[in-house]
């Protein structure tokens, strides 16, 4: 009895079997060839890897960079910790140096030239000790507003990416050399009337902000065009 429904079982299943062979081959859409083919193309598909993704996941959009203000210029030789001491005593004293992150940026060198302005001192544009130990312990109160010789390297460096945006912002600067002259000063005080900071014609970090902001404005309303 049991043989003969086990049987029964195994021919149940051999025509269910036999069907779906028989509906695959015969019955569905195309010929025996097109679903062979179809089903090798579906192998091969599985197998294949997908496509890199245009953008990472995780990763931002790139987007367009703005020079001069917004990168860091390396300085190996003056210690992180001094930096981010002189960024920090700036801030107190309202000179706008950027984060006190220890890193020399533009932002920073500008301020530390504003306060050299300020007080009589050379034009260096370094977060060294030296400008740590004139901002901490002060210096000679008649020497407020005179600038004492040429600008040094770093100082040119920040000088000369202001004249370029000035002038490309259409204020006559007619010589990007590095110098405070007095058609370098003008444009500066022009700027920043125009742009709603105090009128001081000298280099600070307030004005490369705003520059900053002012040429990402710009470039704004040209794309949208």
């Amino acid at each position: 009895m049991l043989a003969r429904r086990a049987k029964i079982v195994l021919c149940a299943c051999v025509a269910a079997c036999a069907g779906v062979w028989w509906n695959v081959m015969y019955l569905q859409q195309g010929t025996r060839a097109d679903i062979l083919a179809r089903t090798q193309r579906l192998g091969e598909t599985a197998r294949r890897p997908p496509p890199p993704a245009l953008i990472e996941p995780g990763k931002a959009h790139p987007t367009v960079e703005i020079p001069s203000v917004a990168s860091v210029i390396p300085e190996p030789e003056i210690d992180a910790d001094v930096v981010r001491a002189v960024q920090r005593e700036l801030a107190l004293r309202g000179y706008e140096p950027g984060p006190a992150d220890g890193l020399i940026h533009p932002v920073t060198r500008a301020a530390v030239m504003a306060y050299e302005h300020d007080h009589g001192l050379p034009l260096t544009a370094r977060p060294s000790e030296e400008i740590l130990k004139s901002i901490l312990f002060g210096v000679p109160a008649d020497a407020s507003g005179k600038v004492v010789g040429e600008p040094q390297p770093q100082a040119q460096e920040i000088i000369r990416s202001v004249q370029e945006s000035l002038a490309g912002l259409g204020y006559p600067i007619s010589k990007v050399d590095g110098r405070m002259g007095e058609e370098t000063v003008r444009a500066i005080r022009a700027f920043e009337a125009k742009n709603d900071l105090t009128p001081s014609g000298r280099v600070s970090g307030a004005l490369l902000l705003k520059l900053r902001d002012v040429a990402v404005a710009r470039q704004r309303r040209a794309s949208a065009r």
